[in-house]
């Protein structure tokens, strides 16, 4: 499996609106006020969620993130941060196809 880093700020900007805002936990709040008052089922509570995360992950199958860093030798792909049992280095976003590595120090490749 991958792991690519991203900062948070970066994260953030893929994200929809609806889940950048404090809208969804206010109005499922309110929903489960209506569950208290007995205007609204916990099933019905969480149909609307599913149906909610069904219509997101819909939405991000159409959204392609790339990944940043500085351009990778074989000029396939960029190098991006990973993190083994033995420590951080840098290798090729194209991995399988480029092998290259480098390694970190302070996060940064050393390109000596």
């Amino acid at each position: 499996m991958r792991f690519f880093i991203f900062c948070y700020s970066t994260l953030i900007n893929y994200l929809p609106d609806i889940l950048t805002y404090p809208d969804m936990t206010a109005l499922w709040f309110e929903q489960q006020r209506e569950i208290e008052q007995d205007n609204l089922t916990v099933n019905e509570f969480l149909d609307g969620i599913e149906k909610f995360i069904e219509e997101q992950l819909n939405q991000a199958e159409n959204i392609k993130i790339e990944a940043k860093g500085e351009p990778c030798e074989c000029g396939k792909g960029v190098l991006v941060l990973r993190r083994s049992e033995k420590g951080s280095f840098f290798a090729c976003s194209a991995y399988p196809a480029c092998k290259i590595t480098l390694s970190a120090l302070n996060n940064a490749p050393i390109t000596e």
